[in-house]
Order: structure tokens, then C-alpha cells, then sequence
């Protein structure tokens, strides 16, 4: 990454951010279907946990995004997370207690993929935001971003 980038702290503050919330969300994407195949014994549960939210995604993506442009970037992503942190600890709070029934689950799970869509437009528009019009600094952003998701 260049210098130039690294003293931007708005920049190097939303890298870090982004950093922990995709990696938190890769994780989630992981363990989820895992969850599934380990306390149902089920490939076919398990793949239709990851079916659900792929169709959260194909569904609500372009419309999120729309969403995503009306709210603004930041308040998007912080919206996004506010919705998306307490729902994911809702999984093993639910299941300890013994009130996580399969279909609550899809549910969760479609509404997780439905807010991948809003989400990732509005981390691309906040690099905008942050760098401005500078093509070479905004590319150099998201290539590092990339690296991080990746």
C-alpha cells in the first residue's frame, strides 16, 4: 500500500474496520453450513443453508444497493452491522436455549445474504468518499480491501 495512503487515517481506520468485518463475515459464511452439518448430521440441510443465502444475495442485491445509495455509505455499512452482528449472536444464543428451529435459521440466513448487497456497495462508494476522484489512490484501496476479503 502507499504512503500516501497509510497517512489518510479516515482511510487506514476504515481498512481496519472492513479487515475485521469481513473477516468476521468469512467466518460466519464458514461456519454456519458447519453448524448445520454438525448438529443435523445433514449434507442436504447443510447445502440448503448456503442455497438460502446465496438467494438473499441474488434477491435483494441490486434493490440493496439502491438502498445503499439513498442511505449513504457510512450509514449503510453501520446500519448493515448493527443488524448483522446482533442476528449472527443470535444463532447460538437461540440454539443454547433450544429455540433454534431449522426454518428461524433460513431466515436469519437469507436476511444475512440479503444484506451482503447493500453492504458491499457501500464499502465500495465509502473509498470514493474517503479519497475522492484520485483513480490510482481508489484502485490502490481496493486492492489492498480485495486483499483482505480475499
Amino acid at each position: 500500500m502507499s504512503s500516501q495512503l497509510l497517512r489518510n487515517r479516515a482511510l487506514v481506520a476504515l481498512l481496519t474496520a472492513e479487515t475485521v468485518s469481513m473477516t468476521g463475515s468469512m467466518m460466519t459464511w464458514l461456519a454456519l453450513p458447519w453448524f448445520v452439518l454438525a448438529t443435523t448430521g445433514s449434507a442436504g440441510r447443510m447445502g440448503l443453508v448456503l442455497a438460502v443465502e446465496a438467494l438473499g444475495v441474488a434477491v435483494c442485491g441490486i434493490p440493496g444497493g439502491a438502498v445503499s445509495a439513498r442511505l449513504g455509505a457510512r450509514r449503510t455499512m453501520l446500519v448493515v452491522n448493527a443488524v448483522a452482528g446482533p442476528l449472527i449472536l443470535s444463532v447460538p444464543v437461540l440454539h443454547w436455549a433450544g429455540a433454534l428451529s431449522f426454518g428461524v435459521l433460513l431466515a436469519m440466513v437469507f436476511v444475512l445474504g440479503a444484506l451482503f448487497g447493500p453492504y458491499f456497495a457501500a464499502q465500495r462508494v465509502a473509498l470514493s468518499d474517503l479519497l475522492g476522484e484520485d483513480e490510482a489512490l481508489v484502485s490502490d484501496a481496493n486492492a489492498f480491501l480485495q486483499t483482505r476479503n480475499a
